[in-house]
């Protein structure tokens, strides 16, 4: 069999991804962050390895790297997190579903959305976008690659023009994380959302979302509430970054 797929979740993975899995659940079978046993603290200090290894290729910060089960969960994280009622969010028709969706949810709840044109005549991307800038506008959502066709978007010249007008950047890098260069500190105030097991040849139901330090972890409002193992006592999520944020702004 030739396996063509490889825009949907890369197979095989190298042997030593199938290796490690099972080293790691055999060895560290605790509940990270649940319990201070030699088999809790080995499982969270092989989380803690992972985002240490997602910060060191995209120029990061590990206590900023927030694990997720794919992309999709880090693109509602991130897009639901950040922006409100009243916002103003610019997209393209590059963007997958795992953005669109959640926009759409977010119109209905009084976010407007507006698509740039990808292939503008007589002139740059960037420059249409900045003619799209609003008072309102809190961020722009830019496809590095899409899973469609073989195109993708100047993210340099967006993130410079993101970073002049003080706008939110946030980077779907599902197909282009492992498969082009990327450095969340070229980004400015940016949020770059990815799969493991795309380029970066990891198991399925891995993700995660790494957020610049010009990002208050305070701003972003929660998706889930729950189970932490951070101040059980508490009824509202701790607002400790990543395992849990503060709500509202």
């Amino acid at each position: 069999m030739i396996y063509l797929d490889n825009a949907a979740t890369s197979f095989p993975k190298p042997e030593t991804v199938y290796l490690e899995a099972e080293r790691v659940m055999r060895e560290c079978g605790g509940n990270p962050g649940r319990g201070s046993h030699a088999l809790a603290l080995a499982a969270a200090e092989e989380i803690y390895r992972c985002r240490e290894a997602v910060a060191e290729l995209l120029c990061g910060d590990p206590e900023r790297v927030v694990l997720t089960p794919n992309a999709t969960a880090a693109l509602n994280l991130t897009l639901k997190g950040l922006l409100r009622s009243g916002d103003h969010v610019l997209t393209s028709a590059l963007s997958h579903n795992s953005v669109r969706r959640p926009l759409h949810d977010l119109a209905e709840m009084g976010v407007s959305v507006e698509e740039y044109p990808v292939f503008p005549r007589g002139e740059s991307v960037a420059a249409v976008i900045g003619r799209m800038i609003r008072p309102n506008t809190r961020a722009v959502e830019v496809t590095v690659r899409s899973n469609i066709v073989s195109a993708g978007l100047p993210l340099g010249e967006i993130a410079a023009l993101c970073k002049r007008r003080g706008i939110l950047l946030v980077v779907d890098a599902s197909q282009g994380a492992g498969a082009m260069p990327l450095s969340i500190r070229d980004l400015g105030r940016a949020v770059i959302c990815a799969p493991g097991h795309k380029g970066l040849y990891g198991l399925p139901g891995s993700g995660f979302a790494l957020f610049s330090k010009e990002i208050d972890p305070k701003q972003v409002h929660p998706l889930l509430s729950g189970g932490s193992g951070l101040r059980s006592v508490d009824p509202e999520m701790p607002d400790v970054f990543p395992s849990g944020w503060r709500r509202g702004r």
